[in-house]
């Protein structure tokens, strides 16, 4: 694994990733989700060493150490994808979002189709642009996209309270999503060696503080740019049942949309599912 990589975008921005697995092996780009960072990965590292998966996982504008990007929406993310496919000489790979990275991964679907050898979106969000959508979620969630709505400044209060118990209170933070999680994620989160993890991971991702999360909160506030029906491609789709970060409702939307959907829907999992079951994801990729 290579934590801390860079590479200089046409823009003149600099785009952080890091690299898990096989350094030779099938190229994969993981997407994360929010709070989140590259250093997702770490939780698969071990898993795509085996398999031969060569896993690439950067930081989104705004998050970890990758430069701001001011105005961009998700369709500004294919183009850095590809940017930086190109600088790792790689013309095709697959994609992976994961929770809020599944509108990034379907954006490269219908931007890169013809650079991608699958994708697949898991625990991912949908389109909640819509009052009726975001009334899905949780109410924290949705007092935190309704201030967004009210004022950019209103929410990013919010997000730095989340900011500091990533960064300054892990152990607490932990504690707090532990309780709040259901009984299949509380499972996942009580392993120490998951804690570790997720606790650096987001702790990463507000190295620039909380405005990358919070122009991400706007983003999807608004509609996406695309519409789902334009993917050519199969998309995989994995979603907990039980989800309570990201509702399973959600994702039937997205099912619902897509021109060729490969749904699962686990019946007793929740958001965190793919931490055990990564393996099926790179399966369902041919991985």
């Amino acid at each position: 694994m290579t934590e801390l990589q860079w590479v200089t975008l046409p823009d003149g921005r600099q785009l952080c990733y890091a690299t898990w697995g096989d350094p030779r092996g099938v190229p994969c780009f993981l997407f994360h989700g929010w709070p989140g960072s590259r250093l997702m990965g770490a939780l698969a590292d071990d898993l795509c060493r085996r398999r031969g998966v060569r896993l690439i996982a950067p930081d989104r504008p705004g998050f970890g150490r990758s430069e701001p990007q001011p105005g961009r929406t998700p369709l500004h993310w294919p183009l850095d994808v590809a940017a930086l496919a190109d600088d790792l000489g790689l013309d095709r790979f697959g994609v992976i979002g994961i929770s809020n990275g599944g509108p990034y991964a379907l954006a490269c679907g219908a931007r890169l189709p013809e650079r991608l050898t699958g994708l697949a979106v898991v625990s991912g969000m949908g389109p909640i642009h819509k009052e009726a959508a975001r009334a899905t979620l949780d109410p924290h969630v949705q007092l935190t996209f309704t201030l967004n709505g009210l004022s950019p400044l209103a929410s990013e209060g919010i997000v730095w309270i989340l900011a500091f118990g990533a960064t300054v209170a892990p152990a607490l933070m932990a504690s707090q999503m532990r309780m709040a999680a259901p009984p299949s994620d509380r499972e996942v989160l009580d392993r120490p060696e998951v804690a570790r993890a997720l606790a650096h991971e987001y702790a990463e991702a507000f190295h620039q503080g909380a405005a990358g999360l919070n122009q991400e909160i706007s983003l999807m506030r608004q509609p996406w740019g695309f519409a789902l029906s334009t993917i050519p491609l199969p998309v995989h789709l994995f979603h907990g049942e039980q989800d309570a970060n990201v509702p399973v409702a959600l994702a039937q939307q997205v099912v619902a949309e897509l021109a060729d959907p490969r749904p699962v829907f686990i019946q007793d999992a929740a958001h965190y599912w793919y931490v055990d079951h990564f393996d099926r994801v790179l399966d369902a990729l041919g991985m």
